[in-house]
């Protein structure tokens, strides 16, 4: 048994880590092992959403295909055209 490898090695890690973090933190309120691993988990995500937060998005040069001037606005009637013309894949989202 001593030489059988195993892959739960690095979840068990992970595990005793978050619940060695819960226990310092009881001000946290999380109840459960499963809730700080939850937590825990998802705390990057977050932080890279605010960090893309800061990403200047780039300029939306020459992408419709509208006659009108440069800035002007689209109508609605040839929005719903360009979506009708794609409904595959707008109603497959």
């Amino acid at each position: 048994m001593k030489n059988e490898k195993t892959h739960a090695g690095p979840a068990l890690e992970a595990e005793g880590l978050v619940q060695r973090l819960n226990a310092s933190r009881p001000w946290a309120g999380v109840k459960t092992a499963a809730a700080a691993t939850l937590i825990t988990v998802g705390a990057p995500g977050i932080l890279i959403g605010l960090l893309m937060l800061t990403v200047e998005e780039p300029s939306r040069k020459d992408l419709a295909e509208h006659d009108g001037e440069p800035g002007e606005q689209i109508p609605v009637r040839d929005v719903a055209r360009f979506i009708w013309a794609r409904k595959r894949l707008y109603l497959s989202l």
